[in-house]
């Protein structure tokens, strides 16, 4: 009774008239669940749990970009069918407007010894190297003292550790001829830890994951994670979407180590994401904006373009420019989204934040009996794994 008389108070039968009757069903269920979140009524981590057998986490990527599987969820008719991820441009009708992340994974993995004592040690640097300089989060680094010199085979690259910074170590790279070409060489893409790789992994495998863990529309450097639904698309479906009239609009989020980040929090709400940087230029800020005062769909493509979509408020913006800047948008059962209306992602983790993006976007229920479905049906999870469309 509480949430219904909240709604009549807010004028809920007046509004209906402003509603396609299309959308009612979708606007009376965000209704209900502003209502939840506003009253504060709890969201328990451990009911988005899930049991996944191991061996559908996919290590490797599939033979070919698109060969991997798509199902389809309908949230009006609630169900879930299954297919190939080259059925996708069936399922976008009226053309809707395809926003995806152009972001481009740095090879930023490294493996290497504590000079001093030979102690192994892998290093994921989170920020850029600036004269030498910069963040990794790094296993073991209440050993570390500063000063300790960090030696990564094979070659000359070193780095000397200056400070901690919370789970932070900040590194000094000592100068070579080249450090930037050096660096580029002997890093390894930074795969989640739940694709085993490790410093003795073959150069072919090395090969392998440079190749496939980006996408083919990569463009601006700076993420330690991939937009995992944008590794799906080839050059040639890109091209048959085109000439089937989806546009396409492009962010840029800079995906950072938060990404890999567990709740730790039984109250998903008392749980804080890392703030990572994004920005939209003129060009593409102006196709959405467009797609949004004609009424038309837009569809985003993986979970970091959906984070960028919502993190803004075009009705406060200025007509012209682009826009930069940074969120720590989180995204859980309750939001109501304003920018979005089809998404396009891969399996996630169960008691995972995307999980619960997925759950906030798609509903709790459908979404759960979808991956249940999916464990069934033997889908490939994570990053590697296959997608799924939500309309």
């Amino acid at each position: 009774m509480l949430c219904f008389a909240f709604l009549f108070k807010h004028n809920f039968l007046l509004s209906l008239f402003a509603i396609p009757v299309c959308s009612f069903y979708n606007y009376l269920i965000n209704k209900v669940l502003f209502t939840i979140t506003r009253f504060k009524i709890p969201l328990r981590l451990s009911d988005f749990d899930f049991e996944l057998p191991s061996e559908l986490i996919a290590q490797v990527p599939p033979a070919s970009r698109n060969a991997s599987r798509l199902m389809v969820v309908d949230r009006q008719t609630e169900t879930v069918s299954h297919h190939s991820f080259n059925d996708l441009p069936g399922f976008l009708r009226n053309s809707p407007l395809m926003v995806l992340n152009n972001v481009k994974v740095t090879p930023a993995k490294f493996y290497g010894f504590v000079e001093k004592s030979g102690r192994e040690v892998d290093v994921l640097l989170t920020s850029p190297v600036i004269n030498g300089t910069c963040r990794a989060l790094l296993k073991g680094l209440s050993k570390l003292r500063a000063g300790d010199v960090l030696n990564f085979p094979p070659g000359s690259l070193k780095a000397t550790f200056l400070s901690r910074e919370g789970s932070y170590a900040v590194l000094k790279f000592i100068e070579s001829d080249d450090l930037s070409a050096e660096l580029s060489r002997l890093g390894r893409m930074p795969l989640p830890p739940y694709i085993k790789r490790g410093k003795d992994d073959s150069p072919a495998l090395n090969l392998l994951d440079r190749e496939r863990y980006q996408t083919v529309f990569a463009e601006n450097e700076g993420a330690v994670a991939a937009p995992t639904a944008g590794l799906h698309f080839t050059p040639e479906l890109l091209e048959k979407l085109s000439q089937n009239q989806i546009d396409t609009a492009y962010v840029t989020l800079r995906v950072g180590p938060g990404t890999f980040q567990s709740i730790r929090t039984e109250e998903i709400t008392e749980h804080i994401m890392e703030k990572e940087a994004f920005e939209i230029s003129t060009e593409n800020l102006g196709k959405i904006r467009t797609a949004k005062d004609r009424q038309q769909a837009i569809l985003a493509v993986g979970s970091t373009s959906l984070r960028t979509l919502e993190s803004i408020n075009l009705k406060d913006m200025p007509q012209k420019g682009g826009i930069c800047g940074r969120t720590g948008i989180f995204i859980y059962p309750g939001h109501v989204f304003k920018n979005t209306d089809l998404l396009l992602t891969n399996f996630h983790l169960p008691k995972s934040t995307l999980f619960l993006l997925t759950c906030a976007f798609g509903g709790t229920r459908l979404i759960k009996g979808a991956y249940e479905e999916a464990v069934k049906m033997k889908y490939r999870f994570f990053s590697y794994g296959d997608a799924m469309m939500i309309l």
